[in-house]
């Protein structure tokens, strides 16, 4: 189900808890997302597009 207002921190933790596989959305949804100070905690391997999967995880890593 969509979120009525963008919240990046909810939408990753969808994300992790309900193994959601693709997120369409523009460039600065993902820019939100890769921002968040503590995106490392979440568990986002269920996504499926290589794309948005290799930034996240490259974010992640630089976290690390």
């Amino acid at each position: 189900l969509p979120h009525l207002a963008f919240d990046a921190q909810a939408v990753v933790e969808r994300i992790s808890t309900e193994k959601i596989s693709v997120l369409p959305g523009p460039p600065t949804l993902f820019q939100s997302i890769l921002a968040l100070p503590d995106l490392g905690r979440y568990d986002l391997s269920s996504l499926k597009r290589d794309r948005i999967k290799k930034k996240l995880e490259k974010q992640h890593r630089q976290q690390a």
